[in-house]
């Protein structure tokens, strides 16, 4: 049986990590990590501000990881962010995107996308960049607009993270379960 691909995608502090790693538990399958994270682990960005580059290589290193996940075949596995949240980031944080990236994205197959809503407390760690709620709402806004323009579909989940978790659940239940 082909894995089914499950995509957490949304702006910074909206629990898609906590997410990712309760529905791995919940579903008893596997999750890939933000390589995000790991590729600009402890980046002076003051010396090293980011680049074009940056932004493909997290989308090589975020596919690597979930390709490394797929050949133990799951029956699920859970994608804490994609090559369409990179592109985001890039469009953010430089002013544009690489078609590199683009091509990442439509390359990516999901079978189902949950959006994080991004309505939630900020949390600050050393790799979150922005806090102010309004640039958090544009940075949603811009996710919803790309997922429209590339006919992504999605569903938007509010809430607390209880409320959220339980969401997510009964979404995956009802589309792959029942």
């Amino acid at each position: 049986m082909k894995t089914k691909k499950i995509c957490i995608i949304g702006g910074e502090s909206t629990f898609k990590t906590t997410l990712s790693k309760n529905l791995s538990k919940y579903f008893d399958c596997l999750w890939s990590e933000e390589f995000a994270r790991i590729y600009f682990k402890d980046r002076d960005f003051d010396r090293y501000p980011f680049c074009d580059e940056d932004f493909i290589n997290v989308c090589k290193g975020q596919i690597e990881i979930e390709n490394n996940c797929l050949e133990k075949k799951p029956k699920y596995l859970i994608c804490d962010t994609c090559p369409l949240i990179t592109l985001i980031w890039s469009d953010t944080l430089i002013g544009k995107y690489s078609t590199k990236i683009l091509e990442y994205v439509n390359k990516s197959n999901y079978d189902l996308y949950l959006l994080l809503d991004y309505n939630t407390k900020w949390v600050h760690d050393e790799l979150r960049l922005i806090p102010e709620e309004k640039e958090r709402e544009l940075f949603q806004l811009k996710l919803i607009e790309k997922c429209n323009e590339l006919s992504i579909h999605y569903h938007h989940l509010f809430g607390s993270y209880e409320e959220r978790e339980r969401m997510a659940i009964e979404i995956i239940e009802k589309t792959f379960v029942n």
